[in-house]
């Protein structure tokens, strides 16, 4: 199964970026740089899911990504980030 949210990057001043999923509290990584950013984005959100998933516990929505966009900070942006989680979780 697939899961997306959306995940705000935040660029810090050393050029690495920050990233957070508003809807999942503690779901949050980083990266040297935008692309290695977004690998470990995916993979933070695979791991968060599939904790839930084995804890019997609900999947929250995801918030649109729009409404998010109106929040956000000048070295700030928002990018949607696809899961793949594994079929026996």
């Amino acid at each position: 199964m697939k899961k997306i949210y959306p995940a705000i990057f935040t660029r810090e001043d050393d050029g690495r970026y920050d990233v957070f999923f508003p809807d999942l509290q503690g779901c949050n990584t980083y990266g040297e740089n935008i692309e290695h950013a977004a690998l470990m984005a995916a993979e933070a959100l695979g791991l968060y899911i599939e904790s839930l998933i084995d804890h019997n516990m609900t999947i929250p929505i995801a918030t649109n990504i729009e409404t998010i966009n109106k929040t956000l900070a000048a070295n700030e942006f928002t990018s949607l980030i696809i899961a793949e989680i594994e079929a026996s979780a």
